[in-house]
């Protein structure tokens, strides 16, 4: 609708890579969005889906060192 300039689909691959939500619908969305409309998409996915393409941006982050992996909890407001 043009309502937004920026829209952030945070973590959209996993779910798709999980069949929790199907490429078609996202990627007809895309398709019908305004021109000046800038999406972001993230999160890791085991194969590129057809909507990369139609992305304004995407990126994957990896995780190298977490204090979680030393068996410390997670903290509420940065990783969750």
């Amino acid at each position: 609708s043009g309502l937004y300039k920026t829209i952030i689909l945070d973590e959209l691959n996993p779910t798709v890579d999980l069949e929790l939500l199907p490429e078609e619908p996202i990627v007809q969305a895309l398709l019908r969005k305004p021109r000046d409309t800038e999406v972001i998409i993230t999160g890791r996915c085991k194969n590129p889906p057809a909507y990369f393409e139609l992305a304004s941006t995407h990126s994957e982050v990896f995780n190298h060192k977490h204090y979680a992996e030393k068996g410390i909890d997670l903290k509420r407001g940065v990783d969750f």
